[in-house]
Parts: C-alpha cells; structure tokens; sequence
C-alpha cells in the first residue's frame, strides 16, 4: 500500500506544478499551449495511477469528469478507476482479466512475448506511453503475470528458443 501511496503523491504533486505553472500564464503567453498539454498528461498520468485509497479515488472521478467535459468519459479512465475501487474492495485478484491487460498495455505501446516460461513486457524506447506500461507492468503480481503469460503463449506470443 506503501508503494501505491508514495506513487499517487507523486504523480499529484507533478500535476498540481504543472497545473499551477498553466493557470499562472498569461492568456496568449508563447508556451500557453505547451504548458496546457503538459498539465493535461500530468492529469492522464493521475487518473491512471492507482489509487491507494477511497479519497484519491473522488479526486481521480472528478479529475475525470473535469477532463472529459466536453467529450464522452474516456474509457481508459473508466476502466482505472474501476480497478481501483475493485482493488479497494478487496475483489482485485478474482476480476483480474488477462485479456483486458494485454489491450490496455498494447494500446500504451507496450511490446510482450513469451520466451521459455518468461513473460517479457517492454516499451519501444520512442514510446510516449512508457511510464504507463511501467505502471501496468508494476500492477502484475505473480499469479497475474502468470496469467498474462498464458494468456499470450494461446494466442502464440512465443519465441522459440534456438
């Protein structure tokens, strides 16, 4: 839980500068635009960072709902938040899905196959999304991995070993 506490601070701090820094520029100012990019994926990163408890859970729906003002709730926030209050609940390994993962970790750009009986997972180094498929990797606890694994080497993810 440690972990998870340390890695939200983190990640709420780096968006509350970021933030800060944006609403402190001048209408028009040169880097108005850059600072608002920088603001919004520092709130991306937030929202998908796990939540260590049921208070940074509130913050990351209205985090959400803010985020998505104008457009339809973002999946990939539903989809995180929905983990977390799983996870809170005590109900994280028994709705643990493989599959839905492996698409989450694919659409952050993560690369995966299986070799011997070792699952390898990794980001291509020009890869915007790493830092979130570190953070996917780092959800994956044993018997998750395992199932990752498995589920990879059915659909024939596999490299022969020569």
């Amino acid at each position: 839980m440690e972990n998870l506490r340390g890695a939200w601070k983190a990640a709420f701090a780096e968006y509350r500068a970021k933030r800060a820094y944006s609403d402190a520029l001048p209408s028009g100012a040169d880097d108005e635009d850059e600072a608002l990019d920088a603001y919004c994926e520092a709130m991306d990163k937030l929202i998908e960072t796990p939540a260590p408890d049921l208070d940074a859970v509130s913050v990351k729906f209205e985090m959400a709902i803010d985020r998505c003002q104008d457009f339809s709730f973002f999946d990939c926030y539903a989809k995180a938040i929905a983990a977390d209050l799983r996870r809170l609940a005590g109900h994280d390994d028994t709705e643990f899905d493989p599959l839905a993962w492996i698409e989450r970790a694919k659409e952050a750009g993560a690369t995966m196959f299986v070799r011997g009986e070792q699952l390898w997972i990794g980001a291509l180094l020009d890869a915007e999304n790493a830092d979130v498929v570190n953070r996917l990797t780092a959800e994956l606890d044993d018997a998750k991995r395992d199932a990752v694994r498995d589920a990879l080497a059915a659909r024939g993810l596999i490299c022969e070993e020569e």
